[in-house]
Parts: C-alpha cells; sequence; structure tokens
C-alpha cells in the first residue's frame, strides 16, 4: 500500500503537472528533498543491476561502489543544476527563494526517477534516444515548475529552463570535446613514438 501510494505521488508530476506543481507550493523543502533523495535511488540501483547482467562476472563490491558512485554523482549534479537554474529563474524575473527551485528541480525528475534505467536495458542504437526524450520530458517539467512555484509567466519559464539547459549542454560539449581531443593526441604521440622506436 504504501508503494502504490509513493507511485501515486510521483505520477502526479507526470499526468498533471501544472496541478501538481501548485500542490507542493508549501512542501517543505526537507520533505522534498527526501522525496528526491528516495526516489533516485530506483534509477541508480536498476541501472546497475542491468548494466552488471550484461557484463561478464562483476562482484557484488564493484555493483555497490558504482551505485553509490552514480548516486553522489546525480546528487552533486543536482545541486550545481539548481543553483544554476535559480539564477537564471530570478534573471527572468524570479523573486522566490532558492526552496522553490530545489522542489522544481526534485519533482521535474519525476521522469528520470521512473524510467532512468531505460537506456540501461535498450539497444546503444536507442540509448541517445531514450536519454533526449527523457531530458526533453524533464525540461518540459522544469518550465511547469517554474511557472508555478516561481510565479513566472510561461515565457518566462521556457526562457529560464531553456537558456540554463542550453548554456549547460554546451559548457558540457565543449568539455567534453577537449577531453576527445586530449585522448586523441595522446594515443596519436603514443603511436607516434611506437613507431619512431
Amino acid at each position: 500500500m504504501l508503494v502504490m501510494a509513493k507511485l501515486k505521488d510521483i505520477l502526479k508530476f507526470i499526468q498533471k503537472p501544472s496541478k501538481a506543481f501548485a500542490s507542493e507550493a508549501k512542501t517543505s523543502v526537507r520533505e522534498a528533498v527526501r522525496f528526491g533523495l528516495m526516489w533516485l535511488i530506483v534509477p541508480v540501483i536498476l541501472s546497475v543491476l542491468f548494466i552488471s547482467f550484461k557484463a561478464a562476472e562483476i562482484s557484488i563490491f564493484v555493483i555497490i561502489s558504482y551505485s553509490l558512485a552514480l548516486y553522489l554523482v546525480y546528487i552533486i549534479f543536482y545541486m550545481i543544476f539548481t543553483s544554476w537554474l535559480h539564477l537564471w529563474a530570478y534573471i527572468f524575473g524570479s523573486k522566490t527563494d532558492i526552496g522553490q527551485t530545489i522542489k522544481v528541480v526534485i519533482y521535474s525528475s519525476a521522469p528520470l526517477f521512473l524510467f532512468g534505467w531505460v537506456p540501461a536495458i535498450i539497444p546503444k542504437s536507442a540509448t541517445m534516444f531514450a536519454s533526449v526524450l527523457l531530458t526533453v520530458w524533464m525540461l518540459v517539467l522544469y518550465i511547469f515548475g517554474l511557472k508555478q512555484l516561481h510565479k513566472l509567466s510561461i515565457g518566462r519559464a521556457a526562457g529560464a529552463a531553456l537558456v540554463s539547459s542550453m548554456i549547460l549542454t554546451i559548457i558540457a560539449l565543449i568539455v567534453i570535446a577537449i577531453i576527445a581531443a586530449v585522448v586523441t593526441v595522446a594515443l596519436l604521440a603514443g603511436s607516434l613514438g611506437a613507431i619512431a622506436a
């Protein structure tokens, strides 16, 4: 019965997001964080389990270590992204405190909490599509959340959500490109050194 009640709590953000965010306006930040930390366990554990089933022999220690590491990476990302989104909500006219932004980010993660493990079980060719679909779905929920909890117009909420996400995406792509370039140069230098010897 408790599982069904918790599932109903999260499904409302997928089925009726505007109404769901409005109903959470008075929820404490502590309660929202507890909700997020509890639900974050689902995609982390399922992803790690499905990946470990695909791999050859993996020890339970590796599975637990990877799960904890992934859980911590998500938490760090949430902290960074919440601050970043709050900055853009402020730029777009919000006068609300960061507690409301914390709730927006946590509750907008409903698709991740429920379906974040799916990319781990589908063919690699469809993984990118599934990841993009989850991201866009969450982006739409950020807009609903900013509109309801920050009292922004739909245009300003969309602006804050889109600009913050696009800038982070560009930064991530630049970092990935730099890492790829460094690795490529290192591999080429190693290959040329081996040829010269």
